[in-house]
């Protein structure tokens, strides 16, 4: 049977295939795209409210179908022009929902964006950018929480792109985790042959301890009635 590309990135989805995974010329990897609920942006100093019911449907799993994948947000936030600090590496393949969180597969191109990934798994997380239509979509309270600011979200007109960054606003748990690496890494894979080699070399020998063990033992219990 033919397994198109749609097909791989729904194995990569449901854990079937690995993230990244290989596919002809280009690398499915399993990204999150926005959380939901309460979060906290330090460089605003506010708490932001992102409505589970806004982002959690088929309309916006829709809207996010090629939304281009790219390193770091542009100064400006959004992005206007595609350099070598901010090109797009990727777009959103296979959107879904994952718990509280959309996440998706993405088409990931360049193995030298593969490599950043897999070597700094526990460094590098998603961070995405959307667009709000004036500020009466997003009332804000100022100084609600202290001397920080609440801020609650209406609905985006534009998502305007998703980054690989170091931590993003919704790893809540302060630890980067929207990038999802299954995938073993090159040292894990030698580290694995290592093992398997060693314990082959020793399988021999491991089975004649294991009769001697059990003789040994019937011997006690023999000696022991």
């Amino acid at each position: 049977m033919l397994l198109t590309e749609i097909d791989a990135a729904k194995q990569v989805r449901d854990g079937g295939l690995p993230s990244p995974h290989k596919f002809t010329n280009m690398w499915l990897v399993n990204l999150r795209i926005t959380g939901t609920g309460l979060a906290y942006r330090s460089n605003e100093k506010e708490y932001v409210w992102r409505s589970p019911q806004t982002y959690l449907n088929p309309q916006f799993l829709e809207r996010c179908s090629g939304v281009p994948v790219i390193i770091d947000h542009p100064e400006g936030k959004m992005l206007e022009q595609v350099g070598n600090k901010h090109r797009i590496v990727g777009t959103v393949m296979l959107p879904y929902i994952r718990g509280d969180e959309v996440w998706a597969i993405c088409r990931i191109y360049g193995q030298e964006i593969i490599d950043y990934i897999t070597k700094n798994k526990d460094c590098v997380s998603t961070s995405p950018n959307v667009v709000f239509c004036g500020a009466a979509e997003c009332p804000v309270v100022e100084n609600a929480m202290g001397e920080d600011n609440f801020c609650i979200e209406g609905t985006p007109f534009l998502i305007d792109h998703v980054a690989l960054v170091p931590l993003g606003v919704w790893d809540k748990d302060g630890k980067p985790a929207g990038v999802e690496v299954t995938t073993p890494s090159e040292d894990e894979q030698i580290a694995a042959v290592i093992k398997a080699a060693v314990d082959a070399a020793f399988k021999p020998a491991t089975e004649k301890l294991e009769k001697l063990s059990g003789r040994l033992d019937e011997m006690e219990r023999i000696t022991a009635a």
